[in-house]
């Protein structure tokens, strides 16, 4: 968000008589195509791509805005996103989640997204996060609880290893196709999308908090096929995991937020299903715990997912991993031994970092984790 959408070449810099920057001073950026990073411009090909390029300048402000241009890089950010996605739905009538428009932030992808054409049902996607070298392994991390791969992203953007960082995005985050419901077939459905990308091993497999579980399913299949895991990479989680079966929606919800902030079950349990997520998003968004441009359909989508992964993790049974586990275990945790995966494998190999299990994908802490997986990765191959 910090890279300029526009650059202006200027001999010095203005200054007030205090010695400081002259904002007033400037010149005005000229915001026409050819000053754009992406110089190449498309202009819009048909009736529905015109009619977002106008939703687009309307919410960012801007003028020529071509069909390939990135959101982001024209100066938006996650609340104006959500801004987007709220006049797209109000004038096309069709919902487009913000896990899709994050994948590709371009007009024509919207379009693509929106376009009649487009009745392909979404499965299991394996999202770049990162580019490397193609004749390397590359580095496969699983989602996360709700399924989603942007927690990853800083941490791919760090990493110097060259290799490749592909995240495996969970299949029916858009409600098009039905949520895997056991930890087996989501490791078998996860299997085939990495082998499109890479169709033999050695494979690099990681994942953090409640994905740990998938990919030590995932490379157990695969060791049990005879293919080789170069490492097996788990970020400050266990495998076993303590969690009942809630009564109904306010439990559920008690239950994932009684941690942020208070939550009166009896009172949730008066309103209309719909006004519990509202009445939970909204004091979620207050403490910060949500971010400001969820929308409460995306908010519901997402927590039926959690659920439903954290139920096919109370049923995997647990079966031995022939092989080693590194384990990147977090300040919070560090008392805590190696989370009970040496009850699973041959070894667990423990490295330390800073940070508690959600600053660690973050910054500042991030870098160092990242660090700590190039030296990994360097020391097995490199």
């Amino acid at each position: 968000y910090m890279v300029p959408a526009l650059w202006i070449a200027i001999d010095t810099i203005p200054l007030t008589p205090n010695g400081k920057v002259d904002f007033r001073a400037l010149p005005e950026p000229d915001d026409t195509p050819e000053f754009k990073t992406d110089t190449r411009y498309m202009a819009p090909r048909n009736a529905m791509e015109s009619a977002l390029c106008e939703i687009w300048e309307t919410i960012l402000g801007r003028t020529s805005i071509g069909i390939q241009d990135n959101f982001f890089d024209l100066g938006g950010h996650s609340l104006m996103a959500m801004q987007l996605l709220n006049a797209v739905e109000k004038q096309f009538k069709q919902d487009i989640t913000l896990v899709d428009f994050f994948k590709e932030p371009t007009v024509e992808h919207l379009a693509h997204l929106l376009s009649e054409e487009n009745t392909a049902e979404s499965g299991v996607r394996l999202q770049l996060l990162a580019a490397g070298d193609m004749n390397k392994p590359a580095v496969f991390f699983v989602h996360p609880s709700g399924g989603s791969v942007h927690h990853y992203q800083e941490l791919a953007r760090r990493m110097e290893s060259g290799r490749r960082f592909f995240g495996i995005q969970a299949q029916g985050l858009d409600g098009k196709m039905p949520l895997h419901k056991t930890i087996e077939a989501m490791a078998e459905s996860y299997i085939l999308a990495m082998k499109q990308e890479q169709p033999e091993g050695p494979y690099i497999i990681g994942s953090w908090s409640l994905g740990v579980i998938i990919a030590y399913e995932m490379a157990r299949q695969l060791k049990t096929r005879g293919e080789e895991i170069e490492l097996l990479i788990q970020l400050d989680q266990g495998p076993f995991v303590e969690h009942k079966s809630p009564e109904d929606t306010a439990e559920m919800l008690t239950e994932m937020f009684k941690r942020y902030f208070k939550v009166d079950t009896e009172a949730l349990r008066r309103m209309p299903e719909a006004e519990q997520f509202k009445t939970v998003l909204k004091k979620a968004k207050k403490v910060k715990v949500v971010p400001r441009y969820v929308r409460v359909a995306d908010f519901q989508r997402y927590i039926t997912v959690n659920e439903t992964q954290i139920q096919a993790w109370l049923k995997y049974k647990h079966k031995p991993y022939p092989g080693p586990i590194h384990l990147f275990r977090s300040g919070e945790n560090k008392t805590q031994g190696d989370l009970r995966w040496g009850e699973l494998c041959d070894a667990v190999h423990i490295t330390d970092v800073p940070g508690d299990h959600i600053s660690m994908l973050q910054n500042p802490d991030v870098r160092l984790l990242a660090q700590a997986l190039d030296r990994l990765i360097s020391e097995n191959g490199g």
